[in-house]
């Protein structure tokens, strides 16, 4: 485990944001995505230089809050950037953290499939992040092919099951109004989705 990989920063003791319990949130730098209200800019913007660590050092910032995790039937959640960029990381955090931790991502599902699946094991639920089913729309908001994550987001349904996925959807200002949001949220509902998270985005 001498691999090291691009933290951008680490967030203790969360809660009520990132997942039940009290969490860890591990930011990874590096997206394929280029959102245009991109909340974590400085993942991939250039603006901050990561720090390189190895998965036995992250976890010796996670292992410091141990029993106020445990407590709460908490964990760990990575984020970013696109966390699913760094499947070893994950897996190997999996293999040296409690086993009672459990361990979520935010992922917007646009990287390799193969990236998915290498982790599938070690994942216990996902918030994955759709900003619009209107391709034109996800391209112009995202910069990216809207046909990657949905076809992922099938496949992750069918690996892990609908509970272990939450999909958010938000109302962005001059890109998906609440009409636009609610048929969002139908068409996943028929591609198998179950959970939704739609919310307003600030800009």
């Amino acid at each position: 485990m001498n691999n090291k990989y691009p933290i951008h920063s680490i967030g203790r003791l969360r809660m009520g944001t990132d997942g039940e319990g009290i969490r860890t949130l591990v930011f990874l730098s590096g997206c394929p995505l280029r959102c245009k209200y991109c909340f974590n800019p400085a993942t991939w913007d250039g603006s901050k230089e990561p720090k390189m660590m190895t998965a036995e050092e992250v976890y010796s910032k996670i292992r410091i809050d141990r029993p106020y995790i445990l407590a709460t039937n908490g964990g760990i959640t990575f984020g970013g950037g696109e966390p699913l960029s760094y499947p070893d990381l994950i897996n190997e955090i999996r293999s040296i953290c409690e086993p009672e931790m459990t361990i979520y991502a935010e992922t917007s599902l646009n990287v390799s499939w193969v990236n998915i699946e290498k982790t599938a094991d070690s994942i216990d639920k996902y918030y994955v992040d759709i900003k619009a089913t209107d391709p034109e729309i996800y391209k112009a908001y995202t910069g990216g092919t809207l046909d990657i994550a949905l076809d992922n987001l099938v496949k992750l349904i069918q690996r892990k099951g609908a509970d272990s996925v939450v999909v958010r959807i938000p109302e962005i200002e001059g890109f998906v109004d609440v009409e636009k949001q609610e048929e969002s949220r139908d068409f996943l509902h028929n591609m198998g989705v179950r959970r939704f998270n739609l919310f307003k985005y600030k800009v």
